[in-house]
């Protein structure tokens, strides 16, 4: 997630989501590398393979991997760090056609860390990273979605060919950094519409 305009009306996320996604982007590589193996959580922690539901894409041809697969897999990647374990919280077919998706929880001492990958149908690879749509239009989906389901307190004329949507956390410093430039944005642009969306992190009340 980030920043994204859209051609005529654009959309924006707040300076919070954008460092959730480079967090996503950057921890997961580093996890990779730096560490290379853990200690399975117990036998407790079971995950299911989901189908995907009915005319969803890419349900036809992904090959979902074992559980068993799965733990294999981290534990050959996450090697010697015993104070790493994980819980595999969900494997169902992707919107991509053809590949898996896998998303785990990462525990160690610093916190929790969520991480997703993505397995090809023969089973040889594991694709680490975001999968973005794709195209001339790739974001319109997103666009008429975030339309429909924004509900926020908003700022600036409904008509606005701009609209800035904030997903931002009461409790979080660095929205409170944002919110002078925001102010400021649309108290000088008539042609911004900005909209707050409460969207804490886990840990905030």
């Amino acid at each position: 997630m980030g920043c994204e305009v859209y051609p005529r009306r654009a959309f924006r996320n707040s300076r919070k989501e954008i460092m959730l996604h480079q967090a996503k982007l950057l921890v997961v590589p580093l996890l990779l590398a730096a560490l290379a193996g853990a200690q399975e959580k117990p036998a407790a922690n079971h995950a299911t393979a989901e189908s995907h539901t009915s005319g969803a894409k890419g349900a036809s041809s992904a090959v979902l991997p074992s559980e068993e697969i799965v733990n294999a897999f981290l534990r050959q990647t996450f090697g010697y760090d015993s104070s790493l374990s994980w819980k595999i919280t969900r494997i169902r077919p992707s919107e991509a056609e053809g590949l898996a998706e896998v998303d785990v929880t990462l525990s160690q001492p610093q916190g929790v860390q969520g991480m997703k990958f993505y397995v090809t149908a023969d089973g040889r690879h594991a694709v680490n990273g975001e999968i973005l749509p794709f195209g001339a239009h790739p974001y319109d989906a997103t666009r008429i979605e975030l339309e429909k389901r924004i509900n926020g307190p908003a700022r600036g004329p409904a008509t606005a060919p701009v609209t800035v949507v904030e997903f931002g956390d009461l409790q979080c410093p660095h929205c409170k950094e944002a919110q002078p430039t925001l102010e400021k944005l649309v108290d000088e642009d008539k042609n911004v519409r900005i909209v707050f969306q409460n969207f804490p992190l886990p840990m905030h009340d």
